[in-house]
């Protein structure tokens, strides 16, 4: 019996935080995360400096995005770093949840428009394993369009 409220409470826990989390792609300025739509990929275009001292700004965009990722209409997720100029763990750390919520649905994920640093430090973390890295959007978005399509 104890067990089964538990997951009542888990359940009414999860409802009560969706309420609250807006659409990243309904809010109305987005500094550190804006997401763009291909067909069933959707490309999440990167701001210019994302790390920890932003803040709950930061905080908010992320859950957004991390609800936003979780629409079963998602076949992958892009990560555009075109105008990236700096990122530290958060940014990292973003990245891993999003590869859990895709992975969990065999959705999948690549990077691209790395700069060499960010690359550097991509490859130092072994992530690359995890996630092709493309020179350019439209190489990555050709790479993850289903065979045939």
């Amino acid at each position: 019996m104890g067990f089964t409220v538990e997951i009542r409470n888990r359940a009414a826990i999860r409802a009560t935080r969706q309420q609250y989390v807006p659409r990243l792609s309904q809010m109305s300025s987005s500094e550190y995360f804006s997401v763009e739509r291909t067909n069933d990929v959707l490309v999440v275009v990167l701001g210019r400096r994302l790390d920890s001292f932003a803040g709950a700004e930061l905080l908010t965009e992320r859950a957004a995005l991390l609800d936003e990722i979780r629409n079963p209409g998602i076949a992958a997720v892009l990560v555009d770093f075109d105008h990236v100029e700096y990122f530290d763990s958060m940014l990292l750390d973003t990245l891993c949840q999003t590869w859990r919520h895709l992975r969990e649905r065999k959705a999948t994920m690549a990077l691209c428009n790395l700069r060499e640093v960010s690359e550097e430090i991509i490859r130092k973390c072994r992530l690359d394993s995890l996630w092709p890295v493309y020179p350019s959007r439209q190489s990555a978005i050709e790479a993850l369009r289903p065979k045939g399509a």
